[in-house]
C-alpha cells in the first residue's frame, strides 16, 4: 500500500469490498496496511471515477462521497481512512514495513499484537504474495506478503483477505493457482476470490466464519455489478461439490461473469442473449477505463454503457474516429445521428433528454456503421437503405 494510491478506483473497490463482508463493522476488521513510501509511478491517478458520479456512486453512496471529499481536498493517505470512519470499528497497522529481514519479523510482531482483536485480518501489500526472486529480507521485498506471515494469524483463528496484482499470465489461471496455494498452506476448503478489474482478493475464512461471508457475498452482488467486484466461493478438488476445482463467478439472480462462464460452460442455452449483454458490457468498460473514454450507465441490474460527444463535436466515444469523421461530412448520415433513444426511462435523469440511440454500445447500426465505415467501401444511399430495413424489421 502506498499513501498516494488513497481514492483511487481500485481503493474504492477495496474498501467497498471490505464494508461489505464486515457488514461496515459487525464482524471487527483488522487492517495491515503493508505501507510502503510513496514513488513517482501514476498507479494512483486512476481517479476520474469521482467525476462520473451517476456511473460509481450507486455501488455505496456514503464512501464514494468520502473518498471524493477526501481527494477533492487533496488529502490522500491512511491517516485520511483511518480517521474518516470508511471502515468502521476497525483496527489499523499503520507503520512503514523494512525490507530486512529483522525488521520484518519486529513489524510482523507489533501487527500480531495490535490486530489480536480483530475477527478477520486484511494484508494490502502493494503486490501480493510472495514470489521465488524476491524473496524475504531482499530489496523490494516488502512489496510482498509471505504464506506463512498471513498463516499465523490464520492459525489463531482470524480468518485472513489478502490483495493480489494480477501477474502476467491468464488471469484465471493465476487465481486458481493461488486458490489452491490457499487451500493447501491455510488447510481450509473455504476459500473466497473477489475478482475486481485490477486485482484479486483472496480470503481464507475460518469454518466458522463460512456463513457469513457466503452470505455477505450475495449482499456484494446485488450492490455491486459483476464487472466491479465478482465473488466465487472456491471449492477444492475432491470436496464433493459439483464445481470442485472450478471458480464459479455466477450469482442466481444475475448471471456469469464474461470468459470464465462461457470458458466452463456455465451459460444456459435459454440465456445466450442475457449473457452476451453482460459480456459487451462489461467489455465496453473495461476498453472505455483503460482509453479514458467518458461514459454512462444505463440503470438496472444489467447496465448498458452509452457514449456522447465532445462538447466540440469532433469526436464520438462509440464510433472509430475515422468513422466519426465521415459521419459528420455526410448530411444522410448525421440526420440518423438524430433518433432518439427509445427508453429514455431506463437512463439517468440527468441523461435523458439528450440521449440518442446511437450513443449505446448495444446499438447494432452504430456497429453496423463503425464496421462498414471503417473496413468496406460502401455508398451512403445503400447504408441508410440498410438501417432503415433494421428499423423496420
Amino acid at each position: 500500500m502506498k499513501n498516494q494510491y488513497v481514492g483511487d478506483i481500485n481503493d474504492y473497490r477495496k474498501y467497498g469490498l471490505l464494508r461489505g463482508l464486515t457488514d461496515q463493522g459487525r464482524m471487527r476488521l483488522g487492517v495491515c496496511w503493508m505501507l510502503t513510501p510513496d514513488d513517482q509511478r501514476a498507479d494512483g491517478s486512476r481517479a476520474k471515477y469521482l467525476q462520473r458520479v451517476s456511473q460509481y456512486r450507486r455501488f455505496d453512496p456514503e464512501l464514494f462521497d468520502r473518498l471524493a471529499m477526501g481527494v477533492g481536498s487533496g488529502v490522500r493517505g491512511i491517516d485520511f481512512v483511518e480517521g474518516s470512519g470508511l471502515l468502521p470499528r476497525a483496527l489499523f497497522h499503520s507503520e512503514l514495513i523494512p525490507d530486512d529481514g529483522a525488521g520484518r519479523a519486529a513489524y510482523f510482531d507489533a501487527a500480531f499484537s495490535n490486530l489480536s482483536e480483530a475477527e478477520v485480518v486484511f494484508f494490502d501489500p502493494d503486490n501480493g504474495f510472495e514470489i521465488d526472486s524476491c524473496r524475504p529480507g531482499q530489496k523490494g521485498s516488502n512489496r510482498y506478503l509471505c504464506w506463512d506471515e498471513a498463516r499465523s494469524f490464520f492459525d489463531r483463528g482470524q480468518s485472513v483477505i489478502v490483495y493480489q496484482h494480477f501477474a502476467r499470465e491468464n488471469r484465471e489461471l493465476h487465481i486458481r493457482r493461488l486458490v489452491k496455494q490457499m487451500w493447501e498452506r491455510f488447510s481450509t476448503t473455504a476459500v473466497f476470490a473477489f475478482r475486481t478489474p485490477y486485482v484479486v482478493f483472496l480470503l481464507a475464512a475460518q469454518k466458522q466464519h463460512r456463513a457469513w461471508f457466503e452470505a455477505r457475498c450475495e449482499e456484494l452482488r446485488r450492490k455491486w455489478d459483476e464487472d466491479q467486484i465478482a465473488s466465487s466461493l472456491c471449492e477444492p478438488e475432491g470436496s464433493g461439490t459439483a464445481n470442485e476445482g472450478a471458480i464459479d463467478w455466477r450469482s442466481p439472480a444475475r448471471g456469469s461473469f464474461d470468459d470464465v462462464a462461457s470458458a466452463t460452460g456455465m451459460y444456459r442455452s435459454a440465456d445466450w442473449s442475457g449473457a452476451l449483454r453482460r459480456q459487451l458490457s462489461h467489455r465496453v468498460r473495461e476498453w472505455a477505463e483503460r482509453s479514458s473514454i467518458p461514459y454512462y450507465l444505463s440503470l438496472g441490474q444489467t447496465p448498458t454503457v452509452l457514449f456522447y460527444a465532445s462538447a466540440d463535436g469532433r469526436a464520438h466515444g462509440n464510433f472509430h474516429p475515422d468513422v466519426w469523421t465521415a459521419i459528420r461530412s455526410k448530411p444522410a448520415w448525421l440526420d440518423r445521428l438524430e433518433k432518439r433513444h427509445p427508453k429514455p426511462q431506463a437512463l439517468p435523469a440527468e441523461r435523458a433528454a439528450n440521449v440518442r440511440e446511437l450513443d449505446s454500445s448495444n446499438s447494432s447500426d452504430a456497429l453496423l456503421m463503425n464496421c462498414l465505415f471503417k473496413n468496406i467501401s460502401i455508398s451512403t444511399a445503400s447504408l441508410v437503405r440498410e438501417m432503415r430495413l433494421r428499423d423496420t424489421s
